[in-house]
Formats: C-alpha cells, structure tokens, sequence
C-alpha cells in the first residue's frame, strides 16, 4: 500500500484540526516525507491559509477566554505546547492585559462559586491551575465565603 502524497495526508490532518505550522512539519516528518517534499506543502498550504499561525492562535486566545477561562500563563503554556511561533503567540495575546484577565475571573470565579463556595482551598487550586496571576489568590484567601457567591 502506498502512502499518500504530502498534500493529501496534511488536508486529513486539518481535517480533523487546525495545527501549527511547527506541528504540521513535525508529523510529515514522522511520515518519512523528503525535506524538499515537506517544504513544499507546507508553502501551498501556508500559501493557501490553511497553516497560519495567527489564525490558530487567535482561535485559542477566543476559545480560552470565552469558554475554558484561562489565565495569561495557562493559555501561554497552551500556545508554547503547540509550538506556535513566539511573534503568533504574543500577537494574540496583546490584549490579554489586567482588564481581561479580571474579566475571565469573573467569569471563572461565578461558575466554580455555583458548585463549592465555602472550598477555599479548592478555589485557589483551580485558580492556580487556570493560570491567573497570584494577586486572585490572595483575593479569594482575604474574602469570605459569602463574598465568593
């Protein structure tokens, strides 16, 4: 049986979800593809905008943000795992600032409240976890349980 050509394999790849242009490259790799065939697909689908960076990027910033309510290293860390370019990363994150990041509390902070309140320990784990700045822990150790809801 004959693998497919480079092109082909990288569309079932996307297929299935965005990847990094580092991870794209990687699995080709892993494929056995030539160097010069890998270069090529890669440019066709860069070209094509199939493999942007930024793109991938802004979608976690958006999914991490909105949904997930990640911290600023969390979804850093995220983006770092993926191996998106550095100048990808922090061009979707430029504007994940104080305000933001208080906001994604918030909204982290109402719906962890619906389920233990009176946790606090579990609170400042899950934060921790979430990767917001460490002046949230210390709010949630100095508030009280009725606070929190």
């Amino acid at each position: 049986m004959s693998r497919p050509n480079p092109l082909n394999y990288a569309y079932n790849r996307l297929s299935r979800r965005m990847l990094s242009i580092k991870e794209m490259e990687r699995a080709l790799h892993s494929k056995g593809y030539a160097n010069e065939e890998i270069e090529n697909t890669l440019r066709k689908l860069i070209e094509t905008g199939l493999l942007d960076d930024i793109v991938l990027a802004q979608n976690l910033y958006r999914q991490y943000t909105g949904k997930k309510f990640a911290g600023p290293s969390l979804l850093k860390n995220i983006m770092y795992k993926r191996e998106i370019a550095c100048e990808a990363i922090s061009f979707a994150m430029r504007d994940y600032g104080e305000e933001k990041e208080r906001e994604v509390f918030e909204l982290f902070l109402q719906r962890i409240s619906r389920t233990n309140p009176y946790n606090k320990q579990k609170i400042v784990r899950q934060i921790q976890r979430k990767g917001f700045s460490s002046k949230y822990i210390k709010e949630i150790l100095f508030t009280t349980s009725e606070e929190i809801e």
